[in-house]
């Protein structure tokens, strides 16, 4: 079974303030799991890149599943991305013939505050990154060190042929396509000429499909369809058939799994506002004690009035019992009451 992960969006994961397609770490590892016993890994990619961390995280997890990785770029493989289309060797690494790449040198996420010092320490940082970068562009494709470095400095467009010359894939994944197109429920399996103009077909078509001269596949052998058995027609057809299938079954797990996330997202969110309604709740309950606090060290410290008529006695913080309208030494008593439930 392959496991088919799919790599969309900005890679990482979003803050409050930010929309859009993400794929994270995590989001890789959940499809991953999401297969039973694969024996092989195929990761699509159509990505503006994102996070350094998660990049990295990414390829190294595929790696170290110890599957075969097969990648193909589907849209766009830009800055960290083109990291994830590493984790492949340079014989399983394809892309669309309308695809985009970019590689670049690294920037700050955010602008940041500092002084001149802390500045200087982001630089120093950002050019470790810059070289740990151009090694494993080094080390993974045709360019040396230097050349990668060069490449990152321009921050431009790369178009397939490019990508091919560089060695960030093989070759052109549509094209692939073709030689699946061929019908292999033949009747007749034996008409030797018939077989023989199939046969020379394919050839012509692996030598259009690789014509750049330092292509790994270039040595592939195309199969004589003159040497094959009629009885393993239907057995193609059927491995063809199951191949479809596991495709369609991993499509669907997919799906699952960015509903899932979805869900997720949308609890979170109602978790934020809730926090925030109990905030906003508690600065009023603030605001209302420290008034009724105030209130009651002004009634405290209002003078006595005498009255003809004798009122009820209060006795104040000092100690000393005063008289106070009924009226007013009912409210007082509320407040106190008040403030000692709070």
């Amino acid at each position: 079974m392959v496991a088919s992960i799919f790599i969309n969006g900005i890679i990482g994961t979003p803050n409050v303030f930010e929309n859009g397609e993400f794929t994270s770490f995590n989001d890789v590892e959940r499809q991953f799991e999401s297969f039973e016993k694969p024996d092989s890994i195929t990761v699509y990619i159509d990505s503006i890149g994102g996070s350094y961390r998660d990049g990295f995280r990414i390829k190294n997890f595929l790696q170290n599943t110890g599957l075969p990785i097969t990648a193909i770029v589907t849209g766009d493989v830009f800055s960290i991305a083109t990291i994830i289309l590493l984790s492949a060797p340079l014989e399983r690494r394809f892309a669309s013939k309308d695809s985009n790449g970019l590689i670049h040198n690294p920037k700050p996420a955010f602008p940041t505050d500092g002084d001149a010092a802390e500045h200087e320490a982001r630089a120093r940082d950002l050019r470790k990154i810059e070289d740990h970068l151009a090694s494993v562009y080094a080390e993974n494709t045709t360019l040396s060190f230097n050349e990668a470095k060069a490449e990152m400095s321009k921050d431009e467009l790369i178009r397939p042929d490019d990508m091919i010359r560089m060695g960030l894939i093989a070759g052109i994944s549509e094209r692939l396509q073709a030689v699946a197109m061929f019908d292999l429920n033949i009747d007749d399996m034996s008409n030797t000429e018939e077989l023989k103009g199939i046969s020379k077909t394919l050839a012509d078509i692996k030598k259009r499909l690789f014509s750049n001269e330092k292509s790994p596949l270039e040595n592939v052998p195309v199969v004589d369809l003159t040497e094959a058995k009629t009885d393993e027609t239907p057995a193609l057809q059927a491995r063809i058939d199951e191949l479809e299938a596991e495709l369609a079954e991993s499509k669907a797990k997919n799906k699952e799994v960015i509903e899932n996330n979805t869900a997720l997202e949308d609890t979170a969110t109602k978790q934020t506002e809730a926090i925030n309604q109990f905030k906003t709740q508690f600065v009023a309950l603030e605001k209302q004690i420290q008034g009724l606090e105030a209130e009651k060290k002004e009634l405290e410290s209002t003078p006595i009035i005498q009255t003809e008529k004798k009122s009820p006695t209060y006795t104040n913080k000092a100690g000393k019992s005063v008289n106070y309208p009924a009226d007013v030494l009912a409210h007082l008593n509320q407040i106190t009451t008040n403030f000692n439930n709070r």
